[in-house]
């Protein structure tokens, strides 16, 4: 059974020991990587801007490669026998026309890395600025459709109340990568949603949160107010059958991440 974890957390980790980090995460069963790209259009974007370039380069610097930098990264995650089926694409607002510029590049990876699909994320809150991104998001998935290689769509909590809906509506053909802890933080039941869209969500980023809402990324997989039997009994079907891809996606730790993920790995398990 494949279980991934997405690198958006592991910056710390992966900055002081990038392949130490790798080979502890196969040591704990864990099967596929899901990397976080900031391609160069996107990133010359914000340096030229200023915005949230701090957060590029510093915070999160260790787990969002720029191109340059993903032909060795995933080498090391090939070398090591994980598993990439997905890729992220970062930091794509406020630019409009970002995901129009990625497509070439985004093609050559998929291509050479036999990437399966992109993961897109906006953090948007209503329709009017939603529709904004439209043009963008149906040149990219048309592009990207002829190679076979799947647009999906991450939401937040943000998206909860009108956006999430509003984009699957709008776009028959955009998939869905489910996050459970972003719907919690969003004050949204993630079982409502896991059965609304029963056939759109293609994976689901196991994340927790603490009842009162507060966006506290620290929380190990279920120890906080997800209901994880509920997500993974209705889930594990198409799981099983390879239909729906389980990410453990552990934002932060206030002790050792790896641990934590191991943790929520476990927590996982027992209802498999």
């Amino acid at each position: 059974m494949n279980i991934g974890v997405n690198t958006w957390g592991l910056s710390k980790a992966f900055k002081k020991d990038y392949n130490g980090t790798l080979d502890r995460l196969k040591e704990l069963g864990i099967t596929e990587i899901e990397p976080c790209f900031v391609l160069n259009d996107s990133f010359n974007f914000f340096k030229r801007i200023g915005f949230y370039i701090g957060l590029a380069l510093n915070g999160t610097s260790g787990s969002n490669w720029f191109t340059h930098q993903i032909d060795e990264k995933m080498k090391a995650i090939k070398e090591k026998g994980f598993i990439v089926k997905y890729a992220h694409l970062t930091f794509i607002m406020p630019d409009k026309k970002a995901l129009g510029k990625m497509i070439p590049t985004a093609i050559e990876l998929a291509k050479k890395y036999d990437i399966k699909g992109y993961v897109i994320s906006l953090l948007v809150k209503d329709k009017e600025t939603t529709l904004q991104y439209f043009d963008d998001i149906d040149k990219f998935s048309k592009a990207l459709k002829e190679v076979g290689c799947k647009t999906i769509y991450h939401n937040h909590s943000e998206e909860m109340d009108v956006a999430l809906d509003f984009l699957m509506e709008s776009f028959p053909d955009l998939d869905l990568e489910f996050d459970v802890g972003w719907s919690i933080i969003g004050k949204k039941d993630p079982i409502e949603f896991l059965n609304k869209y029963p056939d759109r969500i293609k994976i689901i980023h196991f994340k927790d949160a603490k009842q009162d809402s507060d966006k506290d990324l620290s929380i190990v997989i279920g120890n906080g107010a997800l209901d994880l039997r509920s997500v993974v009994e209705i889930t594990k079907e198409k799981y099983l059958k390879g239909e729906i891809e389980y990410i453990i996606d552990q934002d932060a730790s206030k002790n050792d991440i790896i641990n934590d993920i191991r943790l929520g790995l476990e927590n996982i398990q027992k209802y498999l």
